[in-house]
């Protein structure tokens, strides 16, 4: 067999598949080696047709396939030949043969083959700049021919039956794809809300669901009589009106993998000089302070939340590096109606991954679901999980509009998606309500929160906004700026962070100065959980500077950070958090 080209695997995979199995006698592990070590680099990647780049899976029930070989006989010379339903669910047409049916006397175990189905959705929340900074990579490969080239799914649209787009976290995104993945071999393990890069055959609806026509026929093999199968349930009717993808290889994709930006490894060390950051750094935040009225700590916050990550988890579950924050204050919307859409454009032209909950009553009583679940709704359990708004790739900033909140009564459903949006929000863990009960799961979203009083979740870091001037300045990021910055708040999470060991024992010393001048005082002692804030407004702080170890000024200015933050907050009046709302809560601002 002559070593095929990049082109060939492209043009023609499934043919070559089956030529490495018959022919080489390859394992499906072994085809899944020869096809990943062909395309070893994004400018390779580029070449193949792309439906989605990147895919958010969730997991229906495993489904085993029979007879991986099919036997086709010429009805006029008698010839039989073996055809292999490997990576195809489908058989193309051979004018003169026929299939001949499985003897399953004689049945054998190497004749079956395991295929494990998973119902595959575009990554929710991908803002435009990143899904084209995706698509461009390697664009600009001259070895790419326009055959390759014409072969591109970007463009066409997909066809689904109605009933999976509850499958859909945000249904109404324009852009978002379905498509049934299967993969080979042993199970993956995919997890739920896991992000994939798929590489795989494609069988396109219409040509799957034709072997799907008409009553499927059973033979007794005993007495020899017929009789009629039940016809397909509800569940493949539905999934047999989206695209298949038989994958060959894939890969599990991190935060960093889907940010283009990150890709621009000469402009990031450009960017590593502490000059170059600090001018950086101090441009960032003089944009973000001229659409937060002036306000300098709230920039700052805005800018430590943009940084944040979860980079493990206590015993007890607690996210460590979780960060979501309330900026409360916020103009009216009588007075500044497009304020919170200035500050939703300004985060989504900076992250690869964007979503805006708004709490009107309509939204929360009638339009939406934040948590997947089991058959709601009157819902069949014949589709599975029906997908909530919440369930997006770690990762993802939301922004949650509270200024949308209006007089009115919460129905049930509106309760209750409070409730869960106030449990994901505390917890950072999204529960799936399944028919027994529920299971959670970790997630890693950045929650920004925007309200005029204090919010109504339970959100730890509250910066009340102060202006220093009468309006916000709405202007679009410069693109060298714009660029630099997603730069860094894609790579700066990632990095190594330590504390050394002189700054653990001042830390230490200040930490007990402080309880002790507190309790000389009469005031408030200092808690663990004070501590355990400014430890992690200090990490952000090291990070906003390009640095991976905590040093005296950064340790310092996180202090001022903190102060003059808690200094605010102890002017705002009291407001009690939505823990266990009842069916019929009326809210108001």
């Amino acid at each position: 067999m002559t070593p095929p080209r990049v082109e060939d695997y492209v043009a023609r995979p499934l043919e070559i598949i089956h030529e490495l199995i018959d022919q080489s006698k390859m394992t499906v592990e072994n085809v899944r080696d020869q096809f990943s070590n062909a395309f070893q680099t994004d400018a390779d990647l580029s070449l193949i047709p792309s439906l989605n780049r990147s895919s958010l899976s969730t997991l229906p029930d495993r489904s085993l396939e029979y007879f991986t070989e099919i036997t086709l006989r010429n009805t006029t010379t008698g010839e039989e030949v073996k055809v292999s339903t490997l990576y195809c669910d489908t058989l193309q047409d051979r004018p003169g043969f026929t299939v001949v049916d499985a003897d399953m006397m004689n049945f054998s175990s190497n004749n079956v083959a395991e295929k494990q189905p998973v119902f595959c959705v575009s990554v929710p929340g991908e803002t435009d700049w990143a899904r084209e900074g995706l698509r461009r990579i390697g664009e600009d490969k001259d070895d790419v021919s326009s055959d390759i080239a014409s072969l591109s799914l970007n463009d066409a649209s997909t066809p689904f039956d109605e009933k999976l787009r509850v499958k859909f976290p945000i249904p109404q995104e324009k852009n978002a794809v379905g498509a049934m993945v299967k993969t080979y071999g042993e199970d993956p393990q995919f997890h739920l809300n896991d992000v994939l890069d798929v590489v795989g055959v494609l069988e396109k609806a219409d040509n799957a669901s034709e072997g799907n026509q008409g009553d499927d026929i059973a033979v007794d093999v005993a007495t020899g009589m017929e009789f009629a199968l039940p016809p397909d349930g509800a569940e493949q009717a539905c999934f047999s009106s989206i695209p298949r993808i038989h994958a060959v290889f894939f890969r599990n994709l991190g935060r960093s993998h889907m940010n283009p930006s990150v890709r621009n490894l000469s402009r990031a060390k450009e960017l590593a000089s502490d000059m170059n950051i600090i001018l950086l750094r101090t441009r960032l935040l003089e944009h973000f302070c001229s659409q937060l009225f002036g306000d300098r700590l709230a920039a700052e916050y805005l800018l430590l939340h943009l940084l944040s990550k979860i980079h493990h988890r206590a015993t007890d579950g607690t996210p460590i590096g979780y960060f979501p924050i309330n900026i409360c204050g916020c103009p009216s919307t009588s007075t500044h109606p497009d304020f919170t859409s200035s500050i939703a454009q300004l985060v989504s032209s900076l992250v690869p991954r964007f979503h805006r909950i708004t709490l009107t009553l309509k939204h929360l009583n009638e339009d939406t679901h934040l948590v997947p679940a089991q058959g709601r709704d009157g819902e069949k359990d014949d589709i599975g999980v029906s997908a909530g708004e919440l369930q997006l790739a770690d990762g993802t900033y939301i922004l949650v509009d509270e200024m949308t909140l209006e007089d009115g009564v919460l129905k049930e459903r509106g309760v209750l998606n409070v409730a869960h949006l106030g449990e994901v929000i505390r917890t950072a863990k999204l529960p799936y309500i399944i028919r027994y009960g529920e299971m959670k799961r970790n997630v890693d979203y950045n929650f920004l929160v925007l309200s005029q009083g204090r919010c109504m979740f339970a959100i730890d870091c509250i910066v009340p906004l102060v202006p220093t001037t009468e309006e916000s300045v709405a202007t679009p990021i410069p693109d060298d700026l714009k660029n630099d910055a997603r730069i860094i708040l894609g790579l700066f999470p990632e990095e190594d962070y330590q504390v050394p060991g002189d700054m653990v024992e001042l830390i230490g010393r200040q930490y007990a100065e402080q309880r002790a001048a507190d309790f000389e005082a009469g005031r408030p002692v200092t808690t663990n959980l004070d501590l355990s804030r400014r430890l992690e407004v200090a990490r952000l702080v090291t990070k906003s500077f390009g640095r991976g170890s905590l040093d005296v000024e950064c340790w310092d200015h996180a202090g001022m950070l903190e102060s003059e933050r808690m200094a605010r907050v102890k002017k705002l009046p009291e407001r009690g958090s939505v823990r266990q709302p009842q069916s019929g809560l009326s809210v108001g601002r």
